[in-house]
């Protein structure tokens, strides 16, 4: 499978007096821990205010997400991550069906971005290697998608108000 590569350099404009909020599944929290660190870094370092939330596993993300989104002071977008790791049965199947089904509901109804990082893998080795030091880690992907989401919806605010 291919994998996109960020550089962690990677010029992008700033998103100035925005807020982030992450959510994060407490399995497999050492691996998803880089993912998030990556991600927070780099929406920091181009000036969002991030809020970490974490939640007991990947099918909480949704309604987690829903919470958040109906708060008087929504974010500006949700990074919602989480590894799920095929088992001996299906199981796995419910649970990552059920929270992107679940977060991409979330999204459209409470009009609000939301990006998925959800990690369904079939090994432990799949997780570690896109939660690695490198340009592969999908904290920065997640990053880099989130401010591009903001700026898109500033832009269009701002046809739509002139």
């Amino acid at each position: 499978m291919a994998q996109k590569a960020y550089q962690s350099s990677f010029s992008k404009p700033r998103i100035d007096n925005s807020s982030v909020t992450i959510l994060q599944s407490e399995w497999h929290h050492q691996i998803t821990d880089l993912i998030v660190r990556y991600a927070t870094e780099i929406l920091e370092k181009h000036g969002a205010r991030v809020t970490l939330i974490s939640v007991p596993g990947c099918m909480e993300l949704p309604i987690t997400a829903q919470w958040i989104a109906r708060q008087s002071e929504k974010p500006d977008a949700i990074i919602a991550i989480g590894i799920i790791l095929k088992g001996d049965t299906d199981h796995y199947v419910t649970v990552r069906d059920g929270a992107i089904s679940g977060l991409v509901r979330v999204m459209l109804d409470e009009s609000i971005p939301i990006l998925n990082e959800i990690l369904p893998v079939f090994d432990i080795a799949q997780a570690h290697a896109r939660a690695s030091a490198d340009e592969h880690n999908k904290g920065i992907e997640a990053a880099h998608a989130c401010i591009d989401i903001i700026n898109l919806k500033r832009s269009l605010d701002s046809k739509a108000s002139t």
